[in-house]
């Protein structure tokens, strides 16, 4: 990717509605998606927050895809995160209650 920097960065940037599509594993999409926001910041002076939101945006109109695979959440811990949750609130309605 090194090789194309400039070349990418101007599709990123590009009026002409350029689609992008990621695909392979969740680690290598996260890279990739670091090194898009770098160049946007690196190429068209960004700050990398801007940067961010430009990919996002390229996201919400469909121009930045994902097909990736990895890093399956247990169910342990989606229950344990509902669990948490619950507790939180029955321990806020308890708080109000006594009010």
């Amino acid at each position: 990717m090194k090789d194309y920097e400039e070349a990418l960065a101007s599709l990123l940037l590009s009026r002409e509605m350029a689609k992008l599509n990621i695909c392979g594993n969740t680690k290598m999409a996260d890279e990739c998606s670091d090194a898009c926001i770098e160049l946007l910041a690196k190429y068209d002076e960004m700050s990398l927050i801007s940067a961010s939101q430009w990919l996002t945006s390229m996201r919400f109109d469909d121009r930045w895809q994902f097909d990736v695979w990895g890093q399956a959440i247990p169910i342990t811990a989606v229950t344990n995160k509902i669990k948490s949750r619950r507790v939180l609130r029955e321990s806020q309605v308890d708080w109000i209650a006594n009010f």
